[in-house]
């Protein structure tokens, strides 16, 4: 919500998941019935909504909350029957809309998709945010930097023993450079 304005205080991109979210689902629906779920802030903002439209006017997009997949995942229950449970009620009304591609609108929900596949069954294709943005970056980085690992450096502003254990299970690695920061203290980056 806030990427104007940030792109604006720092030389360093700033690359928002929205748009390649919104790119992949279009390149990717069949039958113009998108689904989008994230958080209810995500959601409110109608921001995937737009961005889909943008791309597909005719494409009919319908958003749903989810707010408690992101506890679930934090906690790593993503197998367990309450997760489950709680995907079965989040998605029962989606489900019936056939829609035929799901944006996972939030970086937690990937963590999600193997549950989220079980529950809606495998006519409807999921679309990882995560690996959109990253499918984005692939063409913005230049070819002389292909097969040349960078480094991470990570900035939290919350619990950075959360963030590491979380953090290791979504990149399968331990982030080795992790920062404590203060918002607004901290926005111009060394």
């Amino acid at each position: 919500m806030a990427l104007e304005a940030l792109s604006g205080l720092t030389a360093i991109p700033i690359i928002g998941v929205i748009a390649p979210g919104a790119e992949v689902a279009v390149r990717t629906t069949k039958n113009g019935r998108i689904g989008v779920i994230g958080t209810e802030g995500t959601v409110r903002s109608e921001a995937y909504s737009k961005a889909i439209k943008a791309l597909m006017p005719e494409a009919e997009v319908f958003s749903y909350a989810c707010p408690l997949f992101v506890p679930i995942v934090e906690e790593g229950w993503q197998d367990h029957p309450i997760a489950f449970e709680v995907v079965r009620h989040y998605l029962r009304d989606l489900m019936e809309l056939e829609i035929d591609t799901l944006v996972l609108g939030c970086t937690h929900y990937p963590l999600l998709s193997e549950t989220i596949s079980k529950v809606l069954g495998n006519r409807i294709t999921l679309v990882d945010s995560a690996d959109a943005i990253a499918e984005y970056l692939g063409m913005l980085i230049p070819a002389e930097h292909d097969g040349k690992r960078g480094n991470d450096s990570f900035f939290v502003s919350d619990n950075e023993q959360k963030f590491a254990s979380l953090a290791s299970r979504i990149l399968s690695a331990n982030p080795t450079t992790l920062k404590r920061v203060r918002l607004f203290e901290s926005w111009f980056v060394d």
